[in-house]
């Protein structure tokens, strides 16, 4: 009997050679993805099989911006190891069952699935429910992945992209025969700014500012960095010396607790193209006098902020400034901001200190695409 079992593996790794799969090599990704019976050389779980245990070996990788892939550290939580990668990437896991002199008649197979976890990212929100996972091609990775029946110090890898929101991804590996134990790990798919808290913060309660856009699918709606919090604190507090009888600034929407993707509409999908690294804000339009608003734009490009007018969409409701904050030591004077939610949004910050403001679009109000009058228009009331 153990004659046969010996030969029919050996068959089934003949089949696989002549299908062109080069277990030298690893086991071909397209080959490899899929359900169990797929392929020519899947073998079914035989009892009682008693090969040498080998020792499972787990990597993640991350494909650079050059093309290199880069093998990713694990921390752990409650002994799990946890990977940390970032929205958007291509992935690469690596799993790996290795025995240092197996017999002939040694090989492994793993079934993994994950599940997962956006309330992770601060997403409250399941309708609709958050995409699959995909393929670097864009595909829905099969959930479970089986790999084929492999020999011993072969690895089975597959190839994913990491979700542009942020969460929390966790993969049950189930391995048999030579290997046959249970692995689980955590992937999270955050900004690299988040995962130090030296870094990464909340914004406070503070002075000259309220903070706004908290909603019940995204609570936790102004985290950034340690720069842009004090940054936007200081601004806050400048601009009520500058204009005590002013009301307060309003704040709306920096970043979520692990940055990523922020859908306003709660469909896993922009239309906010930034506010994903902490370094974004919304200021609202309408809460400062139309008398006031020139010396603001010139405060927060003072402050470091480039500085852009949003409104002019149809689709946008809410006039404000869209701030970007620029590297350390640098200035908004003459810096572009990227459109977040308004291609026809203008940018702000004159290209000197002096010089006037760029376009009339910087203090007239929009909403909606249209023109908000705001006759008669109030003195200004800052100092």
């Amino acid at each position: 009997m153990k004659k046969l079992l010996i030969a029919a593996i050996l068959l089934g790794f003949a089949a696989a050679a002549k299908a062109g799969i080069n277990f030298d090599q690893g086991v071909d990704v397209k080959a490899a993805i899929g359900q169990a019976g797929d392929f020519p050389v899947e073998m079914p779980f035989i009892p009682g099989y008693s090969g040498p245990q080998g020792k499972v070996d787990i990597m993640v990788s991350i494909r650079s911006e050059n093309g290199e892939w880069i093998p990713i550290a694990a921390q752990y939580e409650n002994k799990v190891p946890v990977y940390t990668v970032s929205p958007g990437v291509e992935a690469w896991t690596t799993y790996s069952c290795t025995h240092p002199n197996p017999p002939p008649n040694s090989y492994w197979s793993v079934r993994s699935e994950y599940k997962n976890y956006p309330w992770y990212g601060g997403h409250y929100h399941s309708a609709p429910p958050p995409p699959n996972i995909a393929t670097p091609a864009g595909d829905d990775l099969p959930n479970p992945i089986y790999s084929k029946t492999t020999p011993v110090n072969t690895d089975f890898v597959f190839r994913w992209k990491t979700p542009a929101y942020a969460t929390r991804i966790t993969q049950e590996a189930v391995f048999s025969y030579s290997c046959a134990s249970t692995h689980v790990m955590h992937i999270d798919v955050r900004v690299s700014e988040s995962t130090n808290p030296r870094q990464w913060m909340t914004m406070p309660k503070g002075v000259g500012y309220d903070l706004h856009g908290s909603t019940q699918a995204h609570p936790k709606n102004h985290f950034g960095t340690v720069r842009m919090i004090n940054t936007l604190v200081k601004l806050g507090g400048d601009w009520k010396k500058a204009c005590p009888a002013a009301g307060n600034l309003s704040y709306n929407d920096i970043s979520l607790p692990w940055g990523g993707l922020f859908d306003i509409n709660y469909n896993w999908q922009p239309p906010h193209e930034e506010h994903k690294h902490g370094i974004n804000i919304d200021v609202g339009k309408r809460q400062v006098v139309k008398s006031n608003r020139e010396k603001l734009i010139r405060m927060m490009c003072d402050a470091g902020f480039a500085v852009r007018s949003e409104g002019d969409l149809e689709t946008e409701k809410r006039g404000h400034y869209h701030l970007t904050l620029q590297p350390p030591g640098q200035t908004g004077w003459g810096r572009t901001a990227p459109f977040d939610m308004d291609p026809l949004g203008v940018n702000c910050c004159p290209a000197n200190v002096g010089d006037p403001i760029p376009d009339s679009k910087c203090v007239d109000l929009y909403d909606g695409g249209e023109y908000i009058p705001e006759d008669p228009v109030p003195p200004s009331d800052c100092l």
